[in-house]
């Protein structure tokens, strides 16, 4: 046993050096695991979800003439 020639840990066939990364598309940010951009991009869509129920109510409520007393 030389230590040459063997199996070596870092030795991956037709492996990038690079890690695979998984990029948010509306930031940007780049995650090691897929589950954790899943996560991330619920937050997107929750942020999206409530600007457009925020716009809803602000349209409903300009066009609901006040009533006055």
């Amino acid at each position: 046993m030389t230590g040459e020639g063997g199996n070596s840990s870092d030795s991956q066939s037709g492996s990038p050096s690079k890690p695979k990364t998984h990029e948010c598309t509306i930031c940007g940010l780049e995650f090691a695991i897929g589950q954790a951009l899943g996560g991330h991009m619920r937050r997107h869509r929750a942020a999206l979800t409530d600007q457009t129920h925020h716009h809803a109510l602000s349209a409903a409520s300009a066009a609901t003439p006040a009533t006055a007393y």
